[in-house]
């Protein structure tokens, strides 16, 4: 049975507090605003009291609120109870919560919620959602800590007071985040901690590649902003970024990752440490390398500082911009510039190279231009080139 209920927004007083006027069992009611429908709800028990404009239902498995133009704004609504006050223009949801949110862009993607109280005003046009909420869109998963707010004109979700956030492949905590659903577009800020989760073992990949995208990667920092653009998935990080995985460790005060490219790249102050940098090679290709002092220091401790640190896991290339100082146990390399291409094996340094060996860093060599093939050993040095070898002393 549908029951049709014409609303009247300017009418109507209530006078009756609960005490029940009409009783309907396993029905559905309507309600109108003239000839626009405003919401129906279907529910095992429905009832009224006198007033004109207040309505409960219990056990709801199914309804949908509409604005004044017929637009859907919540649907497919299940709850234990639900309260419709016309005057108002309020829905009230308890207890088991889900439902369909609509932005007003029609070819926005809907949002799935579910929680345990859920409050839309349809004068300001929120909903306020709190208890053990879940909010997802597409593969997108936002658990807050406390409450929810949906606000339609704006079509963004606000959430203060602590979230949890699965954006595939990243897993984001942080105190704040609010999410444009019309641009794709999240902001996650105070006091992020976040981990790049392993991704399914791809076959077309080399082994090294493999390796580092089947550990996790973890960050923190002060803002992230996320972006989602068709295929397109970019997350940009800034405020003392950190971000490590196992040994490794980079920080710098800005990091973009497009995952789509696989370009990352950290600027402003970027330092980079790790235990060895085995990981850059071609794992198939080591065991060409026969030079011992190449060997020797891709496998000691090195920290690079430098004021950008760019690294491209698809094309295999290692780029260091500004200032850059590479250091290791009895090697210091100091360089405008450092490009590493795993593919061939060439290290090209360009500006001012000056680089300083030994137990004393005493052996140096300096150059305008040097490369050198790591795999080949075929070194090539441009420009004015001074080189000072100290020969150790016998007693």
């Amino acid at each position: 049975m549908t029951i049709f209920v014409c609303l009247d927004w300017s009418k109507g007083k209530d006078n009756a507090g609960d005490l029940k006027q009409i009783e309907i069992k396993n029905s559905v009611i309507s309600g109108f605003e003239g000839p626009v429908r405003r919401f129906w709800v279907k529910a095992r028990y429905i009832w009224t009291s006198r007033s004109q404009y207040l309505f409960r239902a219990e056990d709801v498995s199914d309804g949908c609120l509409f604005d004044a133009l017929g637009r859907k704004v919540v649907d497919q609504i299940s709850a234990t109870s639900v309260r419709v006050n016309s005057k108002a223009r309020t829905v009230s949801a308890e207890s088991g919560v889900s439902a369909i949110i609509y932005g007003i862009d029609p070819s926005q993607v809907p949002v799935q919620v579910s929680c345990q109280k859920l409050n839309y005003y349809e004068l300001n046009g929120r909903a306020y959602l709190s208890g053990n909420v879940v909010l997802r869109q597409g593969d997108m998963e936002i658990r807050p800590t406390d409450e929810l707010e949906f606000d339609r004109a704006a079509n963004q979700v606000v959430i203060r007071g602590g979230v949890k956030c699965d954006l595939p492949p990243f897993h984001i905590e942080a105190d704040t985040m609010t999410v444009s659903l019309s641009d794709h577009r999240a902001v996650v800020s105070g006091n992020i901690r976040g981990t790049r989760l392993p991704v399914k073992a791809d076959a077309s990949k080399d082994v090294r590649e493999r390796q580092l995208t089947q550990v996790p990667t973890h960050f923190k920092c002060h803002q992230l902003v996320y972006v989602l653009n068709g295929d397109r998935r970019q997350v940009e990080m800034s405020g003392d970024v950190t971000i490590y995985q196992t040994s490794r460790k980079l920080s710098g005060d800005q990091g973009i990752y497009n995952q789509e490219t696989g370009d990352f790249v950290m600027t402003g102050h970027a330092v980079f440490n790790a235990d060895s940098l085995s990981w850059m090679m071609d794992s198939s290709r080591k065991a060409t390398v026969s030079n011992k002092e190449v060997v020797r220091g891709m496998n000691q401790p090195t920290q690079v500082k430098c004021h950008s640190f760019y690294f491209n896991s698809s094309l295999k290339k290692l780029k260091l911009i500004g200032d850059v100082v590479l250091t290791q146990p009895q090697l210091v390399i100091k360089s405008k510039q450092i490009e590493y291409d795993d593919s061939t094996g060439w290290m090209d340094l360009s500006g001012y190279v000056d680089i300083r060996k030994g137990p004393k860093l005493a052996e140096s060599v300096k150059s305008s231009q040097l490369s050198y093939n790591i795999y080949s050993e075929r070194m090539r040095m441009s420009g004015a080139v001074d080189t000072i070898i100290e020969l150790e002393k016998k007693e």
